[in-house]
Order: structure tokens, then sequence, then C-alpha cells
């Protein structure tokens, strides 16, 4: 014996709205944390490497990575391709930046990356 729910169709409706924002939101999460830990492992070789790097700018990654998993939002499948373009775009900046050893590079393709993100306003206040 199945049993309906008196608010069954809202539920459905509800569904309907928020799976496909869950989705982009994880998928566009996934991405942006593969980018960061891109960061830290160009960091760290940097440093190995003999490059002075701050700890702050690993403190912001940190920070960075805590509001990507609490706070990210992304409602619909435009935007996640527009948060993939602004990541790969980051990427090639980090990845000079680890090819010609330039810490500079890897910090200000996070900031780039972070600066797009919040024009998009995917990122809850």
């Amino acid at each position: 014996m199945a049993y309906k729910l008196d608010n069954s169709n809202i539920i459905q409706e509800n569904l309907q709205i928020n799976l496909p924002i869950m989705r982009y939101t994880n998928m566009a999460s996934a991405k942006i944390l593969t980018f960061v830990d891109k960061c830290v492992r160009s960091l760290n070789y940097l440093k190995n490497e003999g490059f002075e790097i701050d700890d702050l700018y690993y403190q912001r990654l940190s920070e960075f990575t805590d509001t990507i998993s609490n706070k990210l939002i992304v409602n619909d499948y435009k935007t996640y391709q527009k948060i993939k373009s602004y990541i790969n775009m980051a990427s090639l900046i980090v990845d000079s930046g680890f090819n010609h050893k330039d810490p500079g590079s890897v910090i200000s393709s996070f900031y780039g990356l972070k600066n797009n993100l919040n024009k998009l306003n995917v990122i809850e206040n």
C-alpha cells in the first residue's frame, strides 16, 4: 500500500528546483577545491625549492576552502559553465607560475578566481 503525503506536490516541486542547484553547486565546488589543492601543491613545491611563501597565503586558501564548502550556491548550468571557465583560466596561470617558479602567479590566480566568483554572486554572505 502506497502512502500519499498531503504535501507531496510541494515536495516534488521543491526537488525539481533544488536538485539541479545542488548538482551544479557540488560540481562547481569539486572543481574549485581541486584548483585550491593545485595552488597548495604548487606553493609547497616552490617553498621546497627555496622560495619564501608567507603563511598568510595558506590561511587565505584554507578560509576560501571553508567558504566554498559552506556558502557556494550555483543556481544554473550557465553559471556553472562560467565558473568552469574561470577555473580553467586560473589553472593556466598556476601552471605558468609553477613552470616559471613564480609564486606570485600562483597567488594571483587564486585571488583572480576568488574575485570572479564574487562578481558572479555565487557566494552567500
